[in-house]
């Protein structure tokens, strides 16, 4: 390829150097880019001010009524619309993606789909480049967290049926939606899981399926000048466990509490409670050791290490003064 021009009735070409033919293609790219997506655009748009005349449409458009229908649905998609710049160019992996919102939507909610889908398109993983196979891989993905769920309500009413010792919950306690749904904030949290949180997180391959059932980092202070801080109480057994639910709600872990050793020997342990310490940002190591892993002393111990203002997530509640409370 070359630019002509004309000089004297002579047609004299000129060659494009590499990076001159890069530029070009990349405009011809954006070009069909904006153009695909203002197609949809127009569509839904004739749509909304016609919806009699969808057949009409569609034959002056030379394209069946299915297709024009899915045309819409990507018109529709405004997170699509307004991200123009950096969305594929082709309509399959465009109306994919219009299709993962839907089930994004149905999974979360309408409120929490919306908020994870934009995340998911700003988050870098969606670009000009996509292919049908990463948005497949993105279904894949969601179907896993589906299925997950879909396990746990299972265990969760087989263990309710046949666990006689279940702790009974607080009168009144809201649950971890109700204050979610509050839009509450905490900057100091302590985690106290049942058994039975724990028998179902054990069998969860990734911290992102508990966070998915568990959804604590919703009620994390959004505040970059104090440091969070997340204590989580779990038998020595369930450590593994409970490093993947402080990385599900969204804290580094920092160190351990452990039990006091009566000798000075290497014992194996397994049923002794420990305590997890978990932060957002790097701060000072607490100078503090806990008396006991009871409650009201790891809430004290709290009160020394962290910043009001304090939540405790157990089945168990608490009357403290400053202190909320919430079962699962």
């Amino acid at each position: 390829m070359s630019k002509t021009r004309i000089l004297e009735g002579e047609v004299i070409r000129r060659t494009l150097s590499f990076n001159q033919y890069v530029d070009e293609i990349i405009d011809a790219r954006n070009q069909i880019q904006s153009g695909i997506l203002k197609y949809a655009s127009q569509i839904k748009e004739c749509l909304d001010v016609y919806p009699d005349r969808q057949i009409d449409l569609a034959e002056q458009l030379n394209i069946s009524p299915p297709m024009l229908s899915k045309w819409k649905s990507i018109g529709n998609n405004e997170r699509l619309l307004e991200l123009q710049e950096q969305t594929p160019n082709t309509f399959r992996v465009l109306y994919d993606l219009t299709r993962l919102e839907n089930e994004y939507l149905k999974f979360y909610g309408e409120k929490r789909g919306s908020s994870e889908y934009n995340k998911l398109l700003g988050s870098g993983k969606i670009t000009v480049e996509t292919e049908v196979k990463d948005v497949t891989k993105l279904f894949s993905d969601l179907k896993k967290k589906i299925d997950a769920k879909k396990e746990s309500l299972k265990e969760k009413n087989i263990l309710s049926l046949t666990d006689a010792t279940t702790t009974t919950p607080v009168p009144n306690q809201p649950s971890l939606q109700d204050l979610i749904e509050r839009d509450k904030k905490f900057k100091t949290i302590v985690i106290l899981p049942s058994e039975k949180q724990i028998a179902r997180w054990r069998k969860m391959e990734l911290s992102g399926y508990i966070a998915e059932e568990f959804p604590v980092s919703e009620l994390r202070y959004p505040t970059p000048v104090d440091v969070g801080l997340c204590l989580i109480r779990v038998k020595m057994k369930d450590i593994k466990t409970g490093l993947k639910l402080l990385d599900a709600c969204g804290y580094e872990y920092r160190d351990i509490f452990i039990p006091e050793q009566s000798i000075p020997m290497l014992v194996r342990m397994s049923e002794e409670e420990i305590i997890l310490r978990g932060e957002r940002d790097k701060g000072k190591t607490p100078d503090v050791a806990f008396s006991s892993t009871n409650t009201e002393d790891v809430l004290a111990i709290a009160e020394t290490i962290g910043k009001k203002p304090y939540l405790l997530i157990s089945t168990e509640g608490t009357d403290r003064d400053k202190w909320s409370s919430c079962g699962e």
